[in-house]
């Protein structure tokens, strides 16, 4: 059964560039079970039921994230990371990471797709993938995707104040 893996991570506050730097080295990409991931800065979330698990409340002496991730199973989880409790990263981390792993039991959907198999097709050797291709759909989408981000720009650059953009 998948499972949610809720991690509070608490970085010093001169070295957040430094952790998020160091957490995106330590991504499980490519392990057995990995499915996605998210990292959500939590300084001044409103969420009590996470509070309650200690998971999301803000830190006096760092700055506070939540890794949500989804596994396929505990094991998977537990045979990428070995997670030690009061376990954390001296260099960059001001407290232990606090975890808590919830079984999903029904879901309305499924979970999204692993992004290697999603955007890459491999051609493999030994039946290890050995080079890998962007496959068409993503190829074909990428024009659209770029004008809707160009798009976007051109409305952030309008609805700036005259000030900002006037040359002089």
């Amino acid at each position: 059964m998948a499972v949610i893996v809720l991690i509070r991570r608490v970085a010093k506050k001169d070295y957040v560039e430094d952790f998020l730097a160091a957490y995106e080295e330590e991504r499980p990409r490519g392990k057995p079970g990995f499915i996605t991931e998210y990292l959500t800065r939590v300084e001044g979330v409103d969420m009590p039921g996470l509070r309650e698990l200690g998971l999301l409340h803000p830190s006096t002496d760092g700055v506070a994230f939540l890794n949500v991730a989804f596994w396929e199973s505990e094991d998977a989880f537990i045979d990428a990371f070995n997670p030690q409790p009061g376990a954390f990263s001296s260099a960059t981390e001001c407290e232990p990471r606090k975890r808590a792993i919830v079984r999903i039991e029904n879901m309305a959907s499924t979970l999204p797709p692993k992004a290697d198999a999603y955007l890459f097709l491999a051609a493999t050797s030994g039946g290890d993938p050995w080079i890998f291709y962007i496959r068409d759909e993503v190829i074909s989408a990428m024009p659209k995707q770029i004008e809707r981000i160009l798009d976007g720009m051109g409305r952030f650059a309008k609805a700036l104040p005259f000030e900002l953009v006037a040359m002089e």
